[in-house]
């Protein structure tokens, strides 16, 4: 049977993708075809609703149709793929890396950052060191053009799929987690998943790592990439 990875995005900055660099990488190191999945644009208001992001997946999953699925995501593109499994019988296997189940609370509003007349709410609500690290964060220069809808959609995009995980049925499941993740709340996420998620029907293993949410998808990081490629060409 032909098989295909299928790789999911999750939040990009400034419409930076994921898994570019893992592609290059891995080009030559697998023995089937991989395709990556774009379904939003950050600077085209259009593309920012979740329901068209679900519909683009499922539209670009179903052009497989008969092969051998595996998905491979990242942060809110492994809640992606995991819902996509469920109702999909091509889909064998996932690889989910940093699944965004919980979120760290500054990092929603990392995204409304511009917003100055919020400051001193946000100070408040996040208290002095996480304003500081989200001080931090703000010179590294990244911003949003549309951050209102951004943070509308993704937060009711990570709440549709996060009710996927209890239906998840015979499938092999591998979750990376990092215990320096600033994004991913690892120690609530884990119990989420711990919770609902059912390990007699699937084959679940699980992996920890010490990588920045920001950057593990960079090139540097090729433990991961190696992680990655051990899986989908095991399943």
């Amino acid at each position: 049977m032909e098989k295909v990875t299928i790789l999911i995005h999750g939040f990009k900055s400034q419409g930076h993708d994921d898994f570019a660099a893992f592609v290059e990488y891995a080009k030559d190191k697998v023995d089937h075809e991989l395709e990556m999945i774009t379904y939003y644009d950050n600077n085209d208001k259009k593309t920012l609703k979740w329901r068209k992001w679900k519909d683009i997946i499922a539209k670009e999953i179903k052009k497989h149709e008969g092969k051998h699925i595996n998905i491979v995501g990242y942060s809110m593109g492994s809640l992606a793929g995991i819902a996509a499994a469920t109702k999909n019988e091509d889909i064998k296997s996932i690889y989910a890396a940093f699944p965004a189940y919980k979120i760290v609370f500054f990092d929603w509003i990392f995204r409304l950052r511009d917003n100055a007349k919020k400051a001193k709410e946000i100070k408040k609500r996040l208290g002095k060191e996480r304003y500081k690290r989200m001080k931090r964060l703000k010179k590294s220069g990244v911003s949003e053009k549309h951050p209102l809808r951004i943070v509308w959609n993704m937060n009711v995009f990570k709440t549709y799929n996060r009710k996927f995980l209890k239906k998840l049925k015979g499938k092999n499941l591998h979750i990376t987690y990092s215990i320096t993740d600033e994004i991913v709340h690892v120690d609530k996420t884990r119990k989420f998943i711990d919770k609902n998620l059912d390990l007699k029907s699937n084959n679940v293993t699980k992996e920890q790592v010490e990588l920045s949410h920001y950057t593990a998808l960079y090139q540097e990081n090729t433990e991961l990439y190696d992680s990655m490629i051990n899986f989908i060409n095991n399943n």
